[in-house]
């Protein structure tokens, strides 16, 4: 079954994994999976836990590199890379949000965001200046000076997406980033997430096992011996 988005929303893909295969302790995660996400558009991917979709991320985000097939994002194949290469271009490219955050708490939540686009040689002032308006832009400008380790989980999880913005990435990939929060947090993160294609023409993939969720993509695959299979899409 195709994983690409259907005729009415493609366009040239941002993002796309060609003949995935990811093999572990003798065991099949991914097996030649296929996907493409144009820029502009959402695809949600569900699956039980232990399937693979972790591991798919990673393959996607050139942290992982899988045993056979390509990953090109942004032009880019960074399965042919090299590791400082796929380094770069993740900073360039690719926001990542974690279900936890990942936030460092010795800095403060304004340090946090600007980190990634420091670690790529941005000019600080220009740095910080755009981590500010991000802030403002997610509303949480009041929490610039805040210790993370003092934010609530919705707090922590807004300044996930602004750090995944601060590079102005063509994707964003998100690892169940409503799995920590309660109800009301989670459907306003959620709300966050999924307007950012549309509003920043970048490409998103979710992982995720919240129905909820997943139905504000614009494609819904499940990931089911290590092959993406189409669930619907709006």
């Amino acid at each position: 079954m195709s994983s690409s988005l259907p005729a009415a929303v493609t366009s040239t893909a941002v993002l796309s994994a060609r003949g995935l295969r990811y093999q572990v302790g003798g065991r099949t995660v991914l097996d030649g999976l296929d996907l493409e996400v144009p820029p502009g558009t959402s695809v949600a991917v569900t699956g039980p836990s232990g399937c693979g979709k972790s591991s798919l991320l990673n393959c996607l985000a050139g942290i992982t590199l899988p045993s056979a097939g390509t990953v090109t994002v942004a032009g880019h194949d960074i399965t042919a890379a090299s590791p400082s290469r796929r380094a770069a271009l993740r900073l360039a490219h690719v926001g990542m949000v974690y279900q936890f955050g990942e936030l460092l708490p010795e800095l403060t939540a304004l340090e946090n965001v600007a980190l990634p686009a420091l670690m790529s040689s941005a000019r600080p002032r220009e740095v910080y200046r755009r981590a500010e308006e991000l802030l403002g832009e997610l509303g949480i400008a009041g929490l610039r000076t805040s210790p993370t380790a003092t934010l609530s989980g919705g707090e922590r999880q807004r300044l996930a997406v602004a750090r995944a913005l601060i590079a102005s990435p063509d994707v964003i990939l998100a690892d169940e980033p409503t799995g920590a929060l309660d109800g009301k947090a989670a459907r306003a993160v959620a709300e966050l997430l999924f307007a950012l294609p549309g509003q920043r023409r970048c490409a998103l993939v979710v992982v995720t096992h919240a129905p909820a969720v997943a139905e504000r993509a614009d494609a819904v695959l499940t990931l089911v011996g290590g092959k993406l299979e189409r669930e619907g899409a709006r």
